[in-house]
């Protein structure tokens, strides 16, 4: 039986009403609050993915419900 909360449940409810939007990673999704789990890759984000895009070394993307919520990268 899964568990109907956390943040597992909520990109499944957001994959079941086709509500996932895939976006270059901008300055208006919230990279602080994302977490996966792993720390480095939540570091990543957090820390580095920005600064690759901005330097054109890599083109980071995310998942977003809301455009604001990062699910996953």
């Amino acid at each position: 039986m899964s568990d109907a909360t956390g943040p597992r449940w909520a990109v499944e409810a957001a994959l079941d009403r086709g509500a996932i939007r895939i976006q270059p990673l901008g300055t208006d999704h919230d990279r602080v609050a994302f977490s996966c789990g792993v720390p480095a890759l939540d570091r990543h984000l957090r820390e580095q993915a920005g600064q690759d895009a901005r330097r054109r070394v890599a083109a980071p993307f995310v998942a977003t419900a809301d455009g604001a919520n990062v699910l996953g990268f």
